[in-house]
């Protein structure tokens, strides 16, 4: 997945420690998108905007509310989000991603 003409934000969003690393860009259009990655660990995760995941590189396991069973998600696999979720994520090595956000 490549991008043209993007803005891109310098400095980096970097959480837990170092373990979550993420970098916002723009579009021509103004949309935003965050590119992130995670290195191995087990996190909660609270959204307040809908959020479309999409895996370019490693791995995901992630589980919804109500859902009994972590789903894992390699490359190429898309997580959405719905808006106002919590939800938790196990990263065996790393992950790597693109995160939009949609309206919904």
């Amino acid at each position: 997945m490549d991008f043209n003409n993007v803005r891109l934000e310098a400095k980096a969003g970097i959480y837990r420690d170092g373990k979550i690393i993420c970098r916002n860009f723009y579009l021509p259009d103004g949309e935003m998108k965050t590119l992130g990655y995670n290195s191995a660990g087990e996190y909660r995760f609270e959204v307040s905007a809908a959020e479309l995941i999409e895996i370019t590189q490693g791995e995901m396991a992630v589980k919804m509310p109500g859902e009994a069973t972590f789903t894992n998600h390699g490359s190429g696999g898309v997580i959405k989000v719905p808006a106002g979720t919590v939800f938790d994520a196990i990263v065996r090595k790393y992950v790597d991603y693109i995160c939009s956000y949609p309206n919904e």
